[in-house]
């Protein structure tokens, strides 16, 4: 082979390996429609029924706050979320609502959510059907006789769940929110300790656990609460409620 054509044919395998590689790297696929279930499959999260967290592509934050209400620290949480124009989400134990109506009517007057977090605080996994069934519809009965709406947003005492208990709630058209940041507040840790849990961990899509009900040790939780708040601000992050970070209905 002459050299011409040895530099010709060289040239053009040269060109070919090119273009392949071209080909392949820049490329650009097509664009596949993420649908809404595709956004929350993260994790533990079974998109529809259950959550952890919400979706990662979204700087949000949802605040929530358990056991309530009562007369003590839940007008205290309700005064500094009103200060930093923010809205949250309340898992109200049934027997607690009874006690205390009007804090659980003011809770919805302020246009936080309402959710069920049964009516005993029991560990479900304990219970069989008819009595987990029993837990979380005295609660909502309970709820809707003051508030006139039936919660759809359904969290297990503890976080404790089974597929007794999952069945239960799925069978109900309702679904599970637990947490993804638990202050443990309810040990009585001091507001330093509190905001550490939080801040420096905070992601996309989390979901924060405070407490609101009849505990003398939440002191520090309430002190707290305006510096996470501020934080998270500062952190560029969003303010939402459950329903809206998983963009479902909060009521049935």
């Amino acid at each position: 082979m002459g050299k011409k054509k040895l530099v010709y044919v060289i040239s053009l395998l040269l060109l070919v390996i090119c273009s392949i590689f071209a080909y392949y790297n820049f490329k650009k696929p097509p664009e596949v429609p993420q649908t809404a279930e595709d956004r929350y499959r993260r994790g533990h999260n079974i998109p529809g029924k259950l959550y952890w967290a919400g979706s990662a592509q979204d700087k949000e934050v949802a605040l929530t706050f358990d056991d309530g209400p009562e007369e003590e620290w839940t007008p205290k949480v309700l005064d500094i979320l009103k200060q930093k124009n923010v809205r949250a989400t309340f898992f109200i134990i049934g027997k607690q609502a009874q006690k205390y109506p009007e804090m659980l009517r003011q809770i919805n007057a302020d246009d936080h959510i309402i959710g069920d977090h049964t009516f005993d605080h029991v560990d479900l996994t304990k219970l069989d059907t008819q009595q987990v069934d029993q837990e979380i519809e005295k609660c909502a009965l309970i709820i809707h006789d003051i508030i006139g709406k039936t919660p759809r947003l359904v969290r297990p005492p503890f976080g404790f769940h089974n597929p007794t208990v999952d069945n239960v709630v799925y069978s109900k058209g309702k679904i599970i929110v637990l947490w993804s940041l638990d202050t443990e507040d309810w040990t009585g840790l001091d507001a330093k300790t509190i905001k550490a849990r939080i801040l420096p961990k905070m992601q996309n899509g989390f979901i924060v656990l405070q407490h609101d009900g009849e505990n003398s040790k939440l002191g520090g939780s309430i002190q707290a609460l305006p510096d996470i708040i501020d934080g998270l601000k500062a952190q560029g992050y969003t303010f939402v409620t459950i329903p809206e970070l998983l963009e479902t209905e909060a009521y049935q």
